[in-house]
């Protein structure tokens, strides 16, 4: 896939609002939470707004939409099918399709469990997977289903290893924690925790991660792997039993 350079702004306590080139001097922002500090961050730079993708309702995410859309008209892209429509929109997507960011493919990928109509963006080799797919990590399950969300991280995993991830949140040394609390023994991610450690004492964010490293190491991508199952004391069970175990512990972590 085509490398393309993009960079977060920080908003909020954790969430990461991203930016790619659409044009000379203008970008897509994905999930824009908040506008104004996302508006400073472009200014600074001399750069506009083509573009504003939207992953999922969540205010978290969409709450900037206004801000933005006043100071540069973006066209405003987003799922169609949430329980919460996302007001404003431009273009509203039903199901697996393209659709072009001024000199972008955009590929949309539907992967509901987070929320019943959340999606992820894949352009060139980056994968903005919002509130689904974290870091050695994924996102609660609120309004999908456990069976959902184990079927869209599935299809996510499905993608080249060389794809980044970039995603809504930074929470990665928190998910290498609850990680490690299954496996502690797992050397790959002792030292994965040490190398994000010493990243985030200079950088907002250890993103993008190579999808490969996420196989390897994320545990909610290895529902399906024997060793992972006996982690978690059901051996011989479904990946969809394995993965709503795993959820519910971590969300009791």
């Amino acid at each position: 896939m085509e490398r393309i350079d993009c960079f977060p702004v920080p908003i909020f306590h954790d969430n990461l609002a991203w930016c790619f080139p659409t044009g000379p001097s203008s970008v897509a922002v994905v999930d824009p939470g908040d506008g104004l500090p996302v508006a400073r961050a472009l200014t600074a730079r001399d750069l506009t707004v083509s573009h504003v993708l939207i992953t999922h309702h969540h205010r978290d995410h969409s709450g900037g939409v206004e801000v933005l859309g006043r100071r540069w008209n973006p066209v405003l892209v987003g799922p169609a099918n949430e329980d919460t429509p996302i007001p404003g929109m431009d273009l509203t997507l039903a199901g697996d399709c393209t659709f072009q960011a001024g000199g972008q493919l955009c590929q949309v990928m539907q992967v509901p469990g987070h929320t019943r109509g959340h999606v992820a963006y894949l352009v060139g080799n980056l994968l903005f997977a919002g509130d689904t797919l974290f870091s050695i990590g994924c996102g609660r399950v609120f309004e999908g289903s456990p069976e959902q969300m184990w079927a869209s991280l599935c299809k996510l995993r499905s993608l080249p290893d060389s794809t980044e991830l970039l995603c809504g949140h930074e929470y990665t040394l928190q998910n290498i924690a609850f990680a490690l609390s299954l496996d502690p023994g797992n050397e790959a991610l002792l030292a994965f925790r040490q190398e994000c450690e010493a990243r985030l004492r200079q950088a907002p964010t250890v993103l993008p991660s190579p999808l490969g490293r996420e196989k390897l190491l994320n545990p909610f991508l290895r529902c399906d792997e024997p060793l992972v199952a006996r982690l978690l004391g059901l051996e011989g069970a479904a990946p969809e039993k394995v993965f709503r175990m795993m959820r519910q512990e971590k969300d009791r972590f």
